[in-house]
């Protein structure tokens, strides 16, 4: 079933990407990441393990820097652990000021590329696919997640750089 979101909730730009992550999207397991025009990360469904970039723990403290968040409901995603919203990653906030040129979802997880060719994830850690440990730092509330996105510390060069990226979800 599709939602209609209004362009409004995407600050008005044009949406160049969706992908969807989850293994049954038919009951709601799954969540949604878009990348608009500008570069901006947008997100919305299933939040349990922080795929999409938010919690409780991350908007504490933030004030007036906090990013956007629009509720909607239409009755599809009120179980458990779901979430009503789309919510605006500021490439400011998130990313460093760095432009996101490319998305991607896995199953409770959300990985993006900027403009400089690094790679950002959050989300569900259980087997290590975020790329970095999130079990022995205290940047982190659960030892197998990440509620907000942090850069893949590699070197891509000494690799040739990152030449394709493909997520099975």
């Amino acid at each position: 079933q599709g939602i209609n979101l209004h362009k409004a909730l995407f600050k008005g730009r044009s949406i160049v990407k969706v992908a969807s992550g989850g293994h049954q999207a038919r009951d709601g397991d799954c969540h949604i990441i878009a990348l608009d025009e500008y570069g901006e990360v947008h997100t919305w469904g299933r939040n349990d393990t922080g795929q999409c970039g938010i919690s409780s723990e991350r908007q504490k403290g933030y004030g007036d820097s906090s990013p956007d968040i629009h509720y909607f409901s239409d009755g599809t995603m009120g179980v458990n652990n779901r979430v009503h919203l789309v919510h605006s990653m500021n490439k400011d906030f998130y990313f460093g000021g760095r432009k996101i040129v490319d998305i991607w979802a896995g199953h409770r997880w959300t990985m993006c590329m900027d403009e400089e060719g690094e790679l950002w994830t959050w989300g569900y850690n259980d087997r290590g696919q975020l790329g970095y440990p999130t079990s022995s730092s205290s940047l982190f509330g659960d030892t197998d997640r990440s509620y907000a996105p942090m850069k893949i510390n590699v070197n891509w060069n000494s690799y040739g750089g990152i030449q394709k990226i493909v997520v099975a979800a």
